[in-house]
């Protein structure tokens, strides 16, 4: 999901509505602490700093793409 919202195949809302899910309704399903913490993280996708200002960027969905590769290689 993370890749959709990077190519803009997919919106900030709609990438923090789909980790919301897994945050609050699929927490039992998610044993890997650092991927639970990227889910975490994702689901403030759409947070704002102001009206047309988003607080995250490109520059965050590309480490959060990165730190959640890490997490399922690493199995934790």
């Amino acid at each position: 999901m993370i890749e959709s919202l990077i190519a803009g195949d997919s919106t900030r809302e709609e990438v923090a509505d789909w980790a919301m899910f897994w945050v609050t309704e699929g927490e039992g399903d998610i044993s890997n602490l650092a991927l639970w913490g990227v889910l975490s993280t994702l689901s403030g996708a759409d947070m704002k700093v102001g009206p047309d200002e988003y607080m995250h960027g490109i520059d965050d969905f590309t480490f959060w793409l990165s730190e959640a590769r890490k997490a399922v290689a690493s199995g934790e």
